[in-house]
C-alpha cells in the first residue's frame, strides 16, 4: 500500500488498556459471522479497541464486510460511537462536518 500518505497519520502503540477494551468487544460481538477469519477479526477488534480509547471518531475503510460490519454491531449494541466511512463509495467531507457541504466552490472568484 505505497499509495497512502503515512506521513500523515500518526501511529498509536498498542497498549494494555486497548488489549482489555478488545476483549470487553470481542465478548459483547461473541462470535464472528461464518467465513470470517479468526485473525481478522481479532485484529479489527484490536483497531477498534484502540480507537475507542484514544477517543477517535472515524474509521476509514475499504472493506465493509468485516471492521465496519463489527463497528456498525457494536455501535447498536452502545459500545462504540465510532463512525465508518467507506471509501469504496469516494470520500466526502461533509462526513467530518455533520453533514454540511460546502456551500461554494474552491475556485476563487474574480
Amino acid at each position: 500500500m505505497t499509495d497512502r500518505p503515512l506521513r500523515c497519520f500518526v501511529v498509536q502503540p498498542f497498549n494494555i488498556y486497548h488489549a482489555m477494551t478488545a476483549e470487553l468487544l470481542r465478548r459483547e460481538v461473541q462470535q464472528r459471522d461464518p467465513g470470517d477469519r479468526r485473525d481478522v477479526v481479532k485484529e479489527d477488534m484490536k483497531l477498534i479497541a484502540q480507537a475507542i480509547c484514544e477517543s477517535v471518531t472515524h474509521v476509514l475503510t475499504e472493506d465493509e464486510r468485516t471492521i465496519a460490519m463489527y463497528v456498525w454491531r457494536l455501535n447498536g449494541s452502545g459500545q462504540s460511537s465510532l463512525r465508518v466511512v467507506l471509501l469504496a463509495n469516494g470520500f466526502d467531507v461533509s462526513w467530518f462536518n455533520n453533514g454540511q457541504h460546502r456551500l461554494l466552490d474552491d475556485q476563487p472568484q474574480t
